[in-house]
């Protein structure tokens, strides 16, 4: 407790102020300085002898004149406080230390040793003065200690202090004097040295004095207006002094000699404390403050001269200029030299300079604050607008001394004002054409405002209350819950910006728009939410038209139905809640049969009417569940969940039968069927392309077979097909290898037997697959395209043999050569030929081009024109198969056919079927009419032969004579002549 108690109090007495600081060390060093002379002085006193009053005397008198002095010199500094309002306390000090100047002098004229002073001589008179002049000093200093307040402020306080510092020494002086027997024996006698009370009265002195430094400690906590540190110090050896005059036995001893050397110290640091107060810090002060005066006019000057506004003043007796700085020049456009005593007429026209006189002598008459808004004047770098203000500077007696002018160059500032004025019509012109109204929500009031546009946007009244309810309830229903929620959790809660589409309904008519908002965020010093401000953008044009997009991208734009995309992204998920609940999901592949004959003869108008129809059957055919999607022309996609082989059979015995009903257009009354391919998950595929692309072969086969049926996919169709692309794969190189030969069955005159002509024919030996049907790889060849190189080959390496034959001497004959569809149509088909034809140096009569049915009817005006220009130049045409397409007479008899070949299949059975005899003997009669050969193929038998002869069939071809053979062996045939 007491250890705390005392740690306290040592925190408490040495905190010093900083302001005391740089002195302090100072105060320390001088007085442990002295501290140690105390010791040492105690230490060799022993072996120290002053030697009797002759050799003291002098010393001691030397001493005491000079603490004299120095008091006197106290006072004479404190007294001139007065002229420099110092506190009180100095003055108090400087006249405590009068008084103790003339008890000093007083205790000199009564040492032992000196004449009479009014009485005797003696030690106990010397030592009464000097303990009053003690004690005077010692309540002196405490007083200034305590007392730090300006008490000189009190009339006469001076004076009084004076005459009662006066008063109690002229008393000393009275009882000292005027009573000697009383001292006789009071302080010190030769036998017993220093009495109890002169020794106790010692250290009361001691003791006041260090009450006193622990209360200048105290004051120190703070600055103080005298110097602290020295009086400090002072105190200090102060102290040390009235401890030696404790310590001597004789008046001559070491120890009163070291406590008058002490005093003189003491009062030394006295005086340095009331010197720097009264003189020295007065006189730093002002030197600092002449500094600081300097220092602040070369500010201002620097400010004057450096700020962007013209500062200029003029004389008001002849309005010249006699002050400006340097943005006044840069506005005259002239140097300082120029114009200073210059007026406004040496600068500016007239009209000008007057304005500006007229402005100045006002401002001169009003001797208030003249502003001129905005004044237009012309300098070198051309028209400039000022924003001014002018005063008027008086001198001592109040009368107009200077015009003051103060001129802001407002020309940018005025041309940014009026294009953000021009940027703020622009963004409101934007705002309105873009439909960006903005908001604030006050989120402490619960009310919110809006711009014009926002008003206009969401149809608001002037009469409607501007709540967060009422906001609320403009919000469309279905996304009202979405937008609160957001708008607590993620703005209000998670401190985030506002950034949601939602839908609004108009308060005037309900309407509903789509709005995309954004808002921020503004927040108090306590990080609370008080403010949201943002735009509110009307988009509801661009959500119609993604929509639109989103119906373009997933929606057949003719009937409606789910495309090919939709389909996808549909099946994915039909496929993961199939394979979750281990469930089968049936695909249909649905083909409309012969829907292009619609296009082609009632028009693609009643053909899409048609495909309206059939998707509204469709979609009333089946369940909610399910899913129909047209993914071409006339293909559709039909999807069944949960549904197995014998639920899609009957599924699918429904769909052909919702179909094939009749349908009416404009007196038109249309029967169409369809055919569909059947493949189910997981069993045929469990992938979308898997799926469809067997759904599709199914539907193949069963369009190969027959329509408006239904087929399911089987393994041997997943064998055909496997089969068909490693037979597309093969024909990519077919060519490279060699593997393709052309073989020649030979054509015979029906009347004459000799040869007349080849068919060139394609032979295909793979050697992995082996020989490949031309039955089986060409349609391959036809649907993957590669006809197109593969017949320009066929047709190169036909021209070339015959002209090989004709070199050889074979006799002349013509060699016929299949064109596909795909060859028919292309853009060089003629030139082509013809340079194959210059190329061989063949003549044009010797080649046959055999087209089927099918590729004249497809287009017949152009196959017409294409007809028509190889007949030009002389190449023959035929028509191959002829009875098995759907021909048409009318474009039959404007074809440049030169021949017509009899399909094999009314050959085969013609011997048995009075029916193929029948068309046989049809088509060569037409052939007559029309003035066409004919040429049957497939002749094997005598009978066939001797029938196509006796109706006049003009060329055979078949097996009777001969197979198709390679180039070689028909040489060797050809020579030879036919066995027949």
């Amino acid at each position: 407790m007491f250890s705390r108690i005392l740690s306290s109090l040592c925190k408490y007495f040495t905190y010093i102020h900083s302001s005391h600081s740089p002195s302090l060390g100072k105060a320390i060093f001088f007085t442990g300085l002295m501290a140690a002379g105390l010791v040492t002085a105690i230490l060799v006193q022993p072996l120290i002898e002053i030697g009797g009053w002759q050799n003291y005397l002098p010393l001691h008198t030397a001493l005491e004149t000079i603490s004299i002095i120095i008091a006197a010199l106290i006072f004479a500094v404190g007294w001139t406080g007065r002229k420099r309002k110092l506190p009180g306390n100095i003055v108090l000090l400087a006249s405590v230390f009068l008084g103790v100047g003339i008890l000093d002098f007083s205790h000199i004229l009564s040492y032992p040793g000196m004449p009479d002073y009014v009485t005797p001589s003696n030690p106990n008179k010397t030592i009464g003065f000097w303990l009053a002049a003690r004690i005077l000093s010692t309540i002196g200093l405490l007083l200034f200690v305590i007392l730090p307040i300006r008490l000189s402020s009190f009339r006469f306080f001076r004076y009084l202090i004076l005459s009662i510092i006066l008063a109690a020494t002229g008393i000393v002086h009275w009882l000292i004097l005027m009573n000697p027997d009383f001292l006789s024996h009071l302080f010190f006698t030769p036998q017993a040295g220093l009495s109890a009370l002169k020794i106790n009265t010692e250290y009361i002195i001691i003791g006041l004095t260090l009450i006193t430094v622990l209360l200048l400690l105290q004051q120190m906590h703070r600055p103080q207006t005298y110097h602290a540190s020295s009086l400090l110090t002072g105190l200090c050896i102060i102290a040390m002094s009235e401890f030696f005059f404790t310590l001597y036995a004789d008046l001559t001893d070491i120890y009163n000699i070291s406590g008058h050397l002490y005093k003189v110290i003491a009062y030394l640091f006295i005086y340095r404390a009331i010197f720097i107060t009264v003189i020295e810090r007065p006189y730093h002060n002002l030197e600092l403050a002449k500094t600081q005066l300097r220092e602040k006019k070369r500010l201002l000057d620097d400010i004057i001269e450096n700020i962007p506004t013209a500062i200029f003043l003029k004389d008001v007796n002849n309005l010249r200029l006699s002050l400006i700085n340097k943005s006044t020049e840069k506005l005259f456009g002239h140097s300082r030299e120029t114009i200073l005593g210059q007026s406004d007429y040496d600068f500016f026209p007239k009209e000008q300079a007057d304005f500006f006189t007229n402005k100045d002598r006002e401002t001169i008459e009003r001797r208030t604050l003249l502003e001129i808004p905005e004044e237009i004047i012309d300098t070198p770098f051309g028209s400039r607008t000022l924003y001014t203000k002018k005063i008027i500077i008086t001198d001592e007696h109040n009368n107009p001394k200077f015009l003051l002018g103060i001129s802001e160059d407002i020309t940018e500032r005025n041309a940014a004002k009026k294009a953000l004025e021009e940027s703020e019509h622009s963004l409101r012109e934007s705002q309105r054409i873009a439909r960006l109204g903005s908001y604030l929500f006050d989120l402490r009031s619960n009310q919110w405002s809006g711009s014009e546009i926002l008003d206009n946007l969401l149809g608001i009244d002037a009469d409607y209350q501007r709540t967060m309810e009422g906001w609320a309830q403009l919000i469309h229903p279905d996304d009202r819950s979405r937008i609160d929620h957001y708008f607590k959790e993620d703005v209000l809660n998670q401190k985030k910006s506002f950034n949601q589409e939602y839908r609004m309904k108009r308060q005037n008519d309900q309407a509903v728009r789509w709005v995309h908002g954004l808002g921020e965020l503004e927040f108090d010093n306590q990080g609370s939410p008080i403010l949201m401000k943002g735009t509110i953008q009307d988009i509801t044009e661009r959500k119609l038209a993604e929509a639109h997009l989103q119906a373009l991208a997933n929606f057949d734009q003719l009937t409606g139905l789910p495309n090919r995309f939709m389909l996808k992204d549909k099946i994915t998920y039909l496929f993961t809640l199939a394979r979750r609940n281990n469930e089968s999901l049936t695909m249909m592949f649905l083909d409309l049969d012969h829907f292009k004959n619609v296009n082609d003869t009632l028009g693609h108008v009643i053909g899409d009417r048609l495909l309206i129809e059939i998707a509204k059957r469709l979609k009333s055919a089946i369940r909610e569940v399910d899913l129909v999607s047209r993914i071409g022309s006339d293909e559709f996609i039909l999807l069944f969940p949960n549904t197995d082989a014998d639920s899609a059979l009957n599924i699918a015995t429904k769909l052909i039968e919702t179909v094939s009903l009749p349908t009416v257009f404009e007196h038109h009354e249309l029967f169409i069927t369809a055919t569909i391919g059947i493949a189910i998950y997981p069993n045929d595929g469990e992938e979308f392309e898997t799926l469809i692309k067997n759904a599709d072969t199914a539907m193949s086969q069963a369009k190969r077979y027959s329509r408006n049926t239904f087929h399911f996919f089987t393994e041997e169709m997943q064998v055909h097909l496997q089969r068909k692309l490693k037979i597309v794969n093969a024909m990519r190189h077919a060519l490279l290898r060699n593997e393709m030969q052309v073989h020649y069955q030979p054509q015979i005159s029906a009347v004459k037997g000799h040869i007349i002509g080849a068919e060139a024919l394609l032979r295909w030996r793979h050697p992995e697959l082996g020989d490949i049907s031309p039955g089986e790889f060409i349609p391959i060849a036809e649907s993957s395209g590669q006809i197109v190189a593969i017949g320009e080959w066929v047709l190169r390496t036909a021209i070339d043999q015959m002209k090989v034959w004709q070199n050889e001497g074979l006799a002349p004959m013509v060699v016929a050569v299949n064109l596909s569809a795909l060859q028919f149509k292309q853009a060089n088909l003629i030139g082509m030929i013809i340079s194959m034809l210059n190329k061989a140096q063949l003549a044009h009569q010797y080649l046959e081009l055999e087209l089927t049915e099918a590729i004249t009817m497809d287009d017949p005006q152009q196959a017409i024109n294409i007809m028509n220009q190889l007949h030009a130049k002389g190449i023959r045409m035929s028509i191959d198969d002829f009875g098995t397409g759907y021909s048409s007479l009318s474009y039959l008899k404007q074809f440049k056919v030169y021949k017509l070949k009899i399909d094999q299949s009314f050959i085969c059975n013609l011997a048995r079927d009075s029916d193929d005899r029948a068309m046989v003997h049809a088509i060569i009669d037409m052939a007559k009419n029309l003035g066409m050969q004919t040429i049957a193929e497939g002749v094997e038998t005598a009978e066939q032969l001797e029938f196509l002869r006796l109706h006049g069939c003009n060329e055979i071809q078949g097996y009777y004579f001969s197979k198709a053979i390679p180039a070689d062996e028909f040489s060797r045939f050809a020579k030879q002549g036919p066995h027949h």
